[in-house]
């Protein structure tokens, strides 16, 4: 197209397209400022309010944003052939962040935004992964040690699956151009566990549920006796202490996910063979369903059970944030 153009006018392509960008910026300041002029009267606002009412009614103000949209296309395709890469910048300033993260027991959505280092180009964003369990390593080769490319494009997504449930990944990703990189923006995120008996394991003790109440099981020192554990159990948090040692060692402390019936709650030291472990009932303030809205977790902040996999099931395939 530009190079019919440029026989038109009988100029290079790039004088050409200079030629067309003045144009077409002339014609878009030119409606701007009509649109300017007809706010400053009276008459002027009333049709305004007039084509804004039609809008909602019909596909006028859909076709309107479709136009304006392509015209700021074409506008930057211009420039691009006009000027080169002189309208690119580094994008040191454009350092993205990891915004949704839904996950699932063996796959990882991430969702991130940045700002743009320029309107007329593109960015794009690289996305590097390392198990919390591996080392850092250091450069070797253009690369990292340890971390390997998962992504590298224009995109804001990344769906990586395969993992292995209940593991935490490290994740990094930073902006980059012709011109340069960003900073490094990092996040871990932790796959869902695959629940046993509709429960899982949290920091220090495992949990199970039916539709009506919450079942800890704690394990506890040998020498323990049940005058030694401390259990404080309100509607929206719980507090185990054993009291048996100097200091008093918390086994556990925490907001709970949901609520229950504090004053109902009912625990019990039991014992097998060498081992003791303490058994804490709680029951829900409100029934789940087993479809629906069983627990995904007890504590807030701990890991959390993958849905698909309870005795029932949920929809096949949901995510989770």
């Amino acid at each position: 197209m530009i190079e019919t153009i440029s026989k038109w006018l009988g100029q290079d392509p790039k004088m050409s397209a200079k030629i067309l960008t003045v144009v077409v910026y002339a014609h878009f300041f030119t409606i701007i400022a009509l649109l300017v002029g007809h706010l400053a009267f009276k008459r002027g606002r009333k049709n305004l309010r007039k084509y804004w009412k039609l809008s909602k009614e019909g596909p006028f103000y859909r076709v309107c944003a479709w136009v304006f949209w392509k015209w700021i296309a074409f506008a930057c395709w211009l420039d691009r052939i006009a000027f080169g890469e002189k309208l690119v910048t580094a994008p040191t300033d454009c350092k993205p962040k990891f915004t949704v993260i839904k996950t699932q027991s063996d796959r990882i959505i991430l969702n991130w935004t940045a700002a743009r280092s320029s309107w007329m180009y593109p960015d794009q964003y690289e996305l590097q992964v390392r198990s919390s369990g591996a080392a850092a390593g250091g450069e070797k080769g253009g690369s990292v040690e340890g971390w390997d490319v998962l992504y590298s494009g224009t995109g804001f997504n990344y769906d990586f699956g395969g993992l292995t449930s209940d593991t935490p990944y490290t994740f990094r990703l930073k902006t980059f151009n012709n011109k340069g990189d960003s900073e490094w923006c990092a996040g871990t995120f932790e796959t869902r566990q695959v629940p046993v008996d509709d429960g899982g394991k949290g920091l220090g003790y495992t949990w199970k549920q039916t539709t009506q109440d919450v079942q800890l099981t704690i394990p506890c020192r040998p020498a323990a006796k049940s005058k030694d554990i401390v259990v404080t159990c309100k509607s929206t948090s719980l507090i185990v202490k054993d009291t048996g040692v100097s200091p008093p060692t918390i086994l556990v402390d925490g907001d709970l996910a949901h609520s229950v019936k504090g004053s109902e709650a009912s625990w019990a030291l039991q014992e097998e063979g060498a081992t003791k472990r303490l058994v804490v009932v709680m029951e829900k303030t409100e029934a789940t369903n087993e479809r629906k809205d069983h627990w995904r977790n007890v504590i807030k902040t701990h890991a959390s059970v993958d849905h698909r996999f309870l005795s029932k099931g949920l929809i096949p395939g949901r995510l989770e944030c």
